[in-house]
């Protein structure tokens, strides 16, 4: 099964649904902090999150979204994939079945991501199939990283927002957009929703776990 990775307040119960790795994040983000001689405002100012979050992830008291730890990672001039430890893919030809591929779940948005492509050696782009059910949403909060990305729909209806202009995709639409424009996306369908996503860089290939059962 997929890791569920959202964002919450780790207590007294067991993340058996999130990787160590992922937890202990919050080492990576102190120590490019205090190398890059910012305080936890600034850091916050910078990433457009608030000093307790960054407290809280320094601390391992909660575990950051995708979304913000895009904006962190960002802020302390890193790939996402640094601060989660990215595995060093080598070879320069991977051949996936279906049945083989990688699944990440994000619950708070509804979303399943389909790892299509994205291990060869130095991989510069990442495909994917995202599934979203109805109502599925990436949030209030924008997304903004660097690199660009390409969304066809396969099915359904979804909504795209990219600095405030709305575009409506049905199957067969495409949308090619340069990722640090302010995005979000929401399934306004009947139904559940199907895109093919092309991203580069890579922004989900650290987070996702082993082949879903």
């Amino acid at each position: 099964m997929g890791n569920q990775l959202v964002e919450g307040e780790i207590g007294g119960k067991f993340l058996s649904m999130v990787e160590q790795q992922i937890i202990e994040i919050g080492k990576k983000v102190r120590q490019l902090r205090r190398e890059l001689k910012l305080s936890l405002r600034d850091l916050a100012k910078y990433s457009g999150t608030s000093a307790s979050t960054i407290h809280k992830i320094e601390s391992n008291t909660m575990v950051p979204s995708i979304a913000v730890l895009i904006k962190v990672a960002q802020a302390l001039k890193k790939n996402v994939s640094y601060l989660i430890g990215e595995e060093n893919a080598t070879s320069p030809v991977v051949y996936v079945r279906p049945e083989d591929r990688q699944i990440l779940f994000v619950e708070n948005s509804k979303l399943t991501v389909e790892n299509i492509a994205s291990a060869i050696s130095d991989s510069k782009l990442e495909v994917t199939l995202l599934h979203i059910k109805k109502g599925g949403t990436s949030g209030e909060i924008p997304l903004t990283h660097t690199g660009e990305e390409i969304k066809f729909c396969s099915k359904g209806k979804m909504q795209y927002t990219i600095e405030g202009q709305q575009f409506i995709l049905a199957p067969g639409d495409c949308l090619h957009f340069k990722s640090e424009l302010p995005h979000s996306w929401k399934n306004v369908g009947k139904g559940d929703a199907e895109v093919l996503s092309v991203c580069t860089p890579p922004p989900f290939r650290s987070f996702f776990s082993k082949k879903k059962h």
